[in-house]
């Protein structure tokens, strides 16, 4: 079972921004080590999120039927997904890897937007990126 998603874009072209481009931020944990991956506050700007990625790698099997909710902040409607913890030893899974077309609009202008990943159990590690440009405020 994939991961599952709720969000409301607001609508938006590429082509009425002018000079729009993608930037990346990346991050990464050690084992059993929550990640927060931010982009940046800009002064009347807001972030357009084009594409999420966030995985993990396992040294050691996991076991279990927990799930992990990877949470936002400045996201419309309280945006997460929840995903199961089970990993196989020596595996990488792909947990999110969702591409937004029109883009995902971060809620306020001149605010950080950050993506929350949880601890992921012993011997599990995150990495994770976010893909997005930014727009003035409307």
């Amino acid at each position: 079972m994939g991961p599952r998603v709720h969000w409301r874009a607001t609508l938006m072209s590429i082509t009425s921004i002018p000079n729009a481009f993608s930037t990346c931020e990346y991050g990464a944990g050690a084992a059993n080590a929550a990640v927060t991956i931010t982009l940046a506050a800009v002064p009347n700007m807001r972030h357009a999120i084009t594409c999420v990625q966030l995985y993990r790698s396992a040294t050691a099997a996991l076991t279990g039927t927990a799930s992990l909710t990877i949470t936002t902040t400045n996201l419309p409607d309280s945006f997460s997904w929840v995903v199961g913890n089970l990993m196989v030893a020596g595996g990488t899974q792909i947990d999110v890897d969702t591409v937004f077309v029109p883009p995902l609009l971060s809620s306020v202008a001149n605010t950080a937007t950050t993506i929350v990943m949880p601890a992921p159990g012993l011997n599990v590690l995150w990495n994770g990126r976010v893909f997005y440009y930014l727009v003035p405020e409307l």
